[in-house]
């Protein structure tokens, strides 16, 4: 598997990314930061169940990241989380 993507491309692209892997998603979720050291994705759903959804389709969000976004560091898939919260920030 290839690395994750940079930060700044994957919040740019991130409804991109969702309609991609996890279209059921789109409109309820939002990327509000990436930490490209870390591997950590903050996410803003507007319901708890999107984010177990959004749970659930991570490995299909990190593969689309790897395939849609330049530029990709050194991280393994498996070192991203997800942050989740309740509605925009």
């Amino acid at each position: 598997m290839v690395a994750p993507a940079a930060g700044g491309s994957v919040l740019a692209q991130f409804d991109a990314i969702l309609a991609a892997a996890a279209p059921e998603l789109a409109g309820h979720v939002q990327a509000v930061a990436f930490d490209a050291d870390t591997g950590r994705l903050d996410v803003a759903r507007d319901a708890p169940a999107y984010g177990t959804e959004l749970s659930w389709s991570a490995p299909k969000l990190v593969a689309a990241a790897n395939e849609m976004v330049q530029g990709a560091k050194g991280l393994a898939p498996e070192s991203w989380t997800l942050a989740m919260r309740l509605g925009p920030e």
